[in-house]
């Protein structure tokens, strides 16, 4: 599995304690990653981005990225770190990722995001110590879609993995990333080439023992799969 390197791409690995800074301290020239942070950094103007400590961005070896895992919403300890999937889920998916990627011989680079940003806080009692966290609502995934597609954009990934049934079903497809002529090549980039879906850690780690393990799995094998096609160079439609 490749090293997670923070730079220059501005991602970095899990964190480990403590609060983190929304966003690295910029630097001129920016980044084009931290240039996204840094226009994002006060929300896309949900009602559920003034109830959360931090705007959770990406995590990962780089950007852009061959491999793109699109989750759903951060949690609690997402928005205390600012950082997606590092809670008990996070440790799974990255097991995941792990087992994956040391299966296949070509090195690929990779990132994680959520369809939002903020965690989605309900209850009146929020400010006060409430911990009703559900997950976002359709209205609100769609307040941020415009910054997950540019993030889509930024990433220019090889294979989207859509993690959690959610994720699945708001994910944008090619055509709403880019203009249809550019959807095989973007400024002389390829775009995206596969879209598959898997479980979500969270769910798997909801499952008894013998079914959690088929759960990762099959998860495993279905990145395997979709990481072997491209290696072999198939161009197969999404």
């Amino acid at each position: 599995m490749p090293k997670v390197d923070p730079e220059p791409s501005g991602i970095g690995p899990r964190p480990s304690s403590g609060r983190v800074p929304l966003t690295a301290s910029p630097s001129p020239p920016l980044t084009p990653y931290k240039a996204f942070c840094e226009k994002w950094r006060k929300g896309c103007g949900a009602d559920i981005c003034s109830r959360a400590l931090n705007r959770v961005f990406a995590r990962g070896t780089s950007v852009p990225a061959d491999v793109l895992f699109i989750g759903e919403a951060p949690g609690v300890s997402e928005d205390v770190l600012a950082a997606p999937f590092v809670g008990p889920a996070g440790k799974k998916m990255d097991a995941i990722i792990r087992d994956a990627f040391d299966a296949v011989p070509v090195p690929f680079t990779y990132c994680l995001f959520n369809l939002v940003g903020c965690i989605p806080r309900r209850g009146e009692n929020w400010g006060q110590g409430g911990k009703a966290v559900s997950e976002p609502y359709s209205g609100e995934i769609e307040q941020c879609r415009p910054r997950l597609i540019e993030f889509i954009r930024l990433c220019r990934p090889r294979l989207i993995v859509n993690v959690g049934s959610l994720a699945k079903t708001w994910s944008p497809p090619p055509k709403a990333i880019w203009p249809l002529k550019h959807q095989k090549l973007t400024n002389g980039v390829p775009s995206v080439e596969l879209i598959i879906s898997i479980d979500h850690p969270a769910y798997i780690l909801r499952l008894n023992y013998a079914q959690r393990g088929l759960a990762t799995k099959r998860c495993v094998a279905q990145i395997v799969e979709a990481l072997e096609r491209l290696s072999e160079g198939d161009d197969h439609a999404v």
